[in-house]
């Protein structure tokens, strides 16, 4: 056998043992050790790898390999470290800030954002500014963005469920909000609008779960936004699907699409988001790192623009449903998930201090977002979601009982006001009708 073959025959051999559940069992990472050092070993194409084999049993192979010269050998120990939850792995994510490098931004290729994310997220995300330089990345901050929502939110809705005046605080995405995007803030905004201000009233779960329905419709628009952009994307979906080769004309294709781009959109459903903010609490390490890898998936996904070509939308739309279908498989929305103490500190809301402004923030995040808005070259979109938050909050927050003390239908007629005069037709369009929904008198509109 030539050294070529040997490294391919071991390469695949390496790459099947990555996906077996418990690679540990094979020895798995005894094999990279064999293969390190040999003379022919190219060991850049493999060290993804690593961080989907690793096991608590290896973490002494894995110190010793922080110190190995090679940068892709000692950085993909130190994520594997950190993947595991070792604190030595923290070397890696923090060594660098003394001389204000970016971390993230030092990876050695292949080595990706993915394995940034799932280093950060083993170690415990105490703060939302350990994300920040994913918010930067175009195709990462949806990842960034909803490992957030999922670790504050998922705290709220345990805590509904089993003791109503123990609530925790969304302090990340409160946090989040001083450095976040528009688009972030707006998100952000409408999920803690929805969470509830009275530890001890009855509706809280309820509350919670008006945030999950939004989270969810909130992904399904945006996904629905992409698959628009791309119609062909169905179409080939249609061709790789042999038994709906031949469904009898248009009108059968056009059934056939139409329930593909359903089923498409099914995927970020309330009950999968919720799975997979259960299995990123998992307490098996493996499992909580393919669970962030899924989520990565859909952030590439959700970061393709209309110039984007339609093989690659194709292709990443196709590793978001694989991903997901595969994680999902092995650990179905109905089962019971064993989930990891969470070690991250969080800040309890005592029954004596029953109060706590969520829906004013979301309001000046919003009003934050529209004055924005007054750029040229801002994104008009955003500038409209923000005003349908105020909107929402100024309709429908008295179903949940908020808050009582504030008078937001007013306060949102005082913003909606000054936007009759805004550059955008769609934004002067959109705040007339919102006044008009609030009653508001047609003398102070005039």
């Amino acid at each position: 056998m030539t050294a070529i073959q040997w490294h391919s025959h071991v390469s695949q051999a390496l790459s099947g043992l990555s996906k077996l559940a418990y690679p540990s069992k094979h020895d798995a990472l005894g094999w990279y050790a064999k293969y390190l050092h040999h003379p022919d070993a190219d060991f850049k194409p493999l060290a993804p790898k690593m961080t989907q084999i690793v096991s608590l049993e290896d973490i002494d192979l894995l110190v010793k390999w922080q110190k190995d010269e090679r940068d892709i050998i000692n950085q993909s120990a130190s994520l594997c470290l950190a993947i595991l939850g070792d604190a030595r792995g923290q070397y890696f994510l923090t060594h660098n800030m003394r001389d204000n490098t970016d971390n993230l931004s030092t990876l050695v290729a292949p080595m990706t954002p993915t394995h940034w994310l799932q280093a950060q997220h083993g170690l415990g995300i105490t703060h939302a500014r350990q994300l920040q330089p994913l918010f930067e990345s175009e195709s990462y901050t949806v990842a960034a963005r909803l490992l957030l929502i999922f670790n504050d939110l998922q705290n709220g809705w345990q805590a509904a469920k089993t003791d109503a005046s123990n609530i925790d605080r969304p302090n990340r995405l409160i946090e989040a909000l001083s450095f976040a995007d528009n688009d972030t803030a707006v998100v952000y905004a409408n999920i803690l609008a929805r969470y509830p201000n009275d530890v001890q009233h009855p509706n809280n779960q309820q509350a919670l779960s008006s945030a999950w329905q939004y989270l969810s419709d909130y992904l399904s628009r945006q996904l629905s936004s992409v698959l628009s952009s791309h119609s062909e994307v169905i179409t080939m979906m249609m061709d790789a699907m042999p038994n709906t080769a031949d469904k009898g004309g248009v009108k059968g294709q056009s059934n056939n699409k139409a329930s593909i781009r359903a089923s498409i959109l099914t995927t970020v459903s309330t009950e999968n988001l919720q799975q997979l903010t259960n299995l990123s609490r998992h307490q098996q390490p493996l499992v909580r790192a393919q669970t962030i890898s899924v989520i990565c998936h859909l952030s590439e996904l959700l970061a393709h623009d209309y110039y984007d070509d339609e093989d690659d939308v194709f292709e990443t739309l196709q590793k978001w449903q694989r991903s997901l279908q595969a994680l999902l498989s092995a650990h179905p929305v109905t089962a019971t998930v064993n989930m990891a103490g969470d070690s991250s500190p969080t800040d309890k809301q005592d029954s004596s201090e029953v109060h706590y402004p969520y829906q004013s923030l979301a309001f000046g995040a919003w009003i934050g977002v529209i004055r924005a808005g007054d750029d040229y070259y801002a994104n008009s979109s955003t500038t409209d979601q923000a005003i349908r938050g105020l909107m929402w909050l100024a309709t429908q927050s008295s179903a949940f009982d908020t808050n009582n003390d504030e008078d937001w239908r007013d306060s949102t007629s005082r913003v909606l006001l000054p936007l009759l005069n805004h550059s955008s037709f769609d934004t002067r369009e959109l705040a007339w009708a919102c006044l008009y929904k609030l009653n508001m008198p047609a003398k102070k509109t005039g």
